[in-house]
């Protein structure tokens, strides 16, 4: 094949034709009997062999290739040695009129510069080249060496080849990503110094930087890594430009204002810190009291196994720049092991194992027994199918026949009223059947069988008091017969959905409710301090489910499976049921997910905890317990019937600021809060006055419509008509809001009521 070259230019557009006519005249013009041999066509000269290699066409060098473009026909010799060329004839000038016709760009005069084609641009094949030229096989083959004349007229004429510039224009989309490509890929690294980089530079770490356009890429190698740690594997922290391999710990307590100021500080000056909580950690308060003095307080600060002090400490050597002066003299040795230590996940201390071990409860080994004992069966009552249950008959069996081998023992107080019994009942079966024989004996023997039945009774209901054991429908605590069905708590169908039930009941002995809540509450405070943004209104999730203190948190509500609800005074039941469901809320995001916008069914119905033998959901402590036992919105039936034991523990009347109290993690319900008993009441206030001040509700007077949160509008039984609403608020709104609120209240004229859309993505 004829080796050809493509060159594109602007030009103008009125020469096109002409240029175009005049190079076909010139090409079939008869050749001059002399024949030159031409000299052979010099290499394409390019510029910069970088530039080349880049594929950067000069259309990306700001060449308007929008213009329109002519085609330069060159060829390969000049038209006056065309015929001798061609072995005689006009063969030659059929060969480059032929290809002039087909539209096929050819090569220059090979006295001139040739030119390269722009990347991209693809060949038209040609027809056979005429006798003296060699096809071009794309391995750059020349054709054969001749001569040409000096003074010979350059032949260069002009076509248009428009499918060839439609390929150009289209190739040209991606050429900058792949000119970026093959500049990075032929990047080397660069060869590291002979001697090491002075102090302070940007290479003082082995961090290398490639430049590009808009680009830098930083690669920090693993020898650079593996330098900041010490001999020992310490890592080194950066502290304000610097380095330090020490350890700065503090102990603190949750709620504390002081240990929450030391915590922020720790923050902003980004200092890795160790935080020991004693409410998370109780068995840590002799170390704090041996390294610190009995009476110290938190916070305590210590750098490395030195103790700085407190918050005034601490803010007087900020102050002076001592603290960070302190700091610094940690970069040179590793913390020593005398040092607070850090928490580690998993591992309680010894003495608290002790006490949990010694705190069994006493009735655990009757019930150890009973469990492989009972007849446990599925059954049928009242045309329902009940699994894993036993009737009253068959405990009370198995409790005799557990204590009849020590009858006498367990009837020894009672042994001096033994034969006044068995006279009188002597006397009496004679007065009633003078005929019949007595026999004391006899007699003797059914008052002993009365007694260890009525205590088997008796041992069962305090079984069922203490949550080992419950009714089937949960309608009394126990009663001898077998139509009452039982079954104990671990063998409860739902247990699936108590999500603090592991396999098996808490056999320690029941602690009071208040101070199960009271140490949950500390635990969750902890972990908002820990988690949370400032504001409470963001948690990381994530972290929560891998910290020390959740999981303390969730060994801890295992307890209240069976704590004493009853013994829980009438204050303290508003705090602990709103601080459960908070709590609960945090841990239903990290076991079943955050509530959907369509189903949440599995959020707030079946995540449930058991506590003191009853289940709980989300559900049925809002609107079972806080609300009163009151319709949840869009339902016809109560959460709790007229039998259900949880009504004891219900709220009597609705209080509408519950409702800015709960958190069920998403971003439009209040931030998660916990309260305490002695100042619920103003806690609950405040509460509602931030949530309304963050947006809960929005005022236009010219179009005199009041924007409220959906809230109210699920739980409008809870707040009152429309104006009533309008009233309530006022009490807990900023002075703008409430001054446009009584203007429209006062003025006599209609009040538009809008809800917001409620936004149930999760508040992370």
């Amino acid at each position: 094949m004829g080796e050809e070259t493509l060159v594109a230019m602007p030009v103008a557009p009125h020469h096109h034709h002409h240029a175009r006519l005049d190079a076909l005249q010139h090409h079939i013009a008869p050749a001059p009997p002399q024949q030159q041999q031409a000299p052979p066509p010099p290499e394409p000269v390019v510029a910069d062999k970088e530039e080349a290699d880049s594929g950067i066409s000069p259309a990306d060098e700001g060449v308007d290739v929008e213009a329109p473009a002519r085609v330069v026909v060159r060829p390969e010799i000049p038209s006056a040695g065309i015929a001798g060329a061609a072995g005689g004839g006009g063969e030659g000038d059929v060969y480059y009129a032929r290809r002039m016709m087909q539209g096929v760009v050819l090569r220059p005069p090979p006295h001139l510069p040739q030119p390269e084609a722009p990347p991209g641009l693809a060949r038209a094949h040609s027809t056979p080249a005429p006798r003296g030229y060699e096809a071009d096989d794309g391995e750059g083959k020349r054709p054969v060496e001749r001569s040409a004349s000096s003074n010979s007229a350059s032949a260069a004429a002009a076509v248009v080849d428009v499918a060839s510039i439609g390929r150009f224009l289209r190739d040209r989309r991606d050429v900058l990503s792949s000119a970026i490509t093959r500049r990075i890929s032929s990047l080397k690294e660069r060869e590291p110094s002979p001697s090491p980089p002075a102090s302070g530079s940007s290479s003082a770490y082995g961090v290398q930087e490639i430049h590009l356009p808009n680009v830098k890429v930083t690669v920090r190698l693993k020898d650079a890594i593996a330098a900041e740690d010490d001999d020992d594997g310490v890592a080194a922290y950066s502290f304000s430009g610097g380095h330090i391999k020490g350890r700065v710990s503090f102990f603190s307590r949750s709620g504390c204002r002081d240990c929450a100021a030391v915590r922020a500080f720790f923050r902003q000056s980004g200092l890795p810190y160790v935080e020991i909580n004693l409410d998370v950690f109780p068995e840590r308060e002799a170390e704090l009291a041996s390294r610190a003095g009995a009476a110290a307080r938190v916070p305590q600060i210590f750098l490395n196994e030195n103790l700085l002090g407190g918050l005034v400490v601490l803010n007087s050597l900020r102050n002076s720049g001592e603290f960070e002066r302190r700091v610094r003299d940690l970069a040179g040795r590793r913390c020593p092991d005398s040092a607070p230590r850090v928490p580690v996940y998993g591992f309680d201390d010894e003495a608290g194992g002790k006490e949990e071990q010694e705190a069994e409860d006493p009735m655990v080994g009757i019930v150890r027994v009973l469990r492989h004992r009972l007849p446990i069966q599925d059954r049928i009552v009242r045309v329902k199918l009940v699994k894993n249950c036993f009737s009253g008959a068959d405990m009370v069996d198995g409790i005799v026949n557990h204590l009849d081998c020590s009858r006498k023992k367990d009837l020894q107080p009672d042994q001096d009223q033994t034969p006044q019994y068995v006279n009188r009942a002597s006397m009496a079966i004679q007065a009633s059947a003078p005929s019949a024989v007595v026999s004391p004996r006899s007699v003797r023997h059914d008052y002993e069988s009365t007694t260890i039945a009525h205590r088997a009774v008796e041992i069962g209901k305090e079984l069922a008091r203490k949550h080992f054991i419950h009714h089937v429908f949960r309608e009394n605590d126990f009663e001898d017969g077998s139509q009452n069905l039982y079954r104990f708590l671990e063998h409860d169908p739902a247990v699936p959905k108590y999500y603090n039930f592991r396999g098996s009941t808490n056999d320690g002995k029941p602690k009071p409710a208040a101070a199960i809540g009271q140490r949950m509450t500390r635990i969750m405070l902890a972990i908002l301090e820990a988690y949370a943004s400032d504001d409470r209104r963001h948690l990381d999730y994530s972290r929560i489910a891998a910290s020390e203190e959740f999981r303390r948190y969730s060994n801890l509500v295992q307890e209240l499976q069976r704590a004493d609800m009853s013994a829980l005074p009438v204050e303290e039941r508003l705090p602990f049921f709103l601080n459960l469901h908070n709590a609960m809320a945090i841990h239903a995001v990290i076991r079943v997910g955050q509530p959907g916008a369509v189903d949440r069914r599995p959020f707030f119905s079946d995540f449930q905890y058991i506590v003191g033998g009853q289940p709980y959901s989300l559900a049925a402590i809002r609107n079972g317990i806080l609300r009163a036992n009151r319709r949840q919105p869009y339902t016809l039936a109560k959460p709790f019937g007229s039998n259900d034991r949880r009504l004891e523990l219900a709220q009597r009347r609705p209080n509408p600021l519950v409702h800015f109290a709960l958190c069920d993690a998403t971003r439009s319900s209040p931030i998660v809060r916990f309260y305490t008993t002695q100042g619920v009441e103003p806690e609950l206030r405040h509460a509602a006055r931030e949530f309304f001040l963050q947006g809960g509700v929005e005022i236009d007077l010219e179009s005199r419509t009041v924007h409220l949160t959906r809230i109210i509008k699920w739980y409008s039984a809870d707040f009152g008509q429309d104006r009533d609403i309008l009233r309530w608020l006022l009490n807990y709104l900023d002075p703008t809001k409430a001054g446009l609120l009584t203007h429209l209240l006062n003025d006599g004229g209609p009040i538009n009521i809008s809800y917001m859309n409620y936004d149930w993505s999760l508040n992370v």
